[in-house]
């Protein structure tokens, strides 16, 4: 976890508005085990689409990429 220090102000350095606490795993089971969008794993969390995309980007890196059919 990120450790907050202050600036020479005393503010956090990260201000805004604070992250959504989520369970990335629960995340991450259902979109790479059962497949599902990121939009329906954002309706099963309660979250919104961009948090359920940012999360999956932090942990692996990238999303899901798109394919033709049988393309590999």
């Amino acid at each position: 976890m990120e450790q907050e220090s202050a600036n020479k102000a005393g503010r956090k350095e990260r201000p805004g508005r604070p992250r959504a606490k989520v369970d990335t795993g629960k995340i991450l089971a259902l979109y790479q085990d059962k497949k599902l969008s990121v939009r329906q794993v954002a309706g099963l969390v309660g979250v919104s689409h961009t948090t359920v995309a940012r999360r999956i980007a932090e942990e692996t890196g990238q999303l899901r990429a798109w394919r033709l059919p049988g393309e590999e």
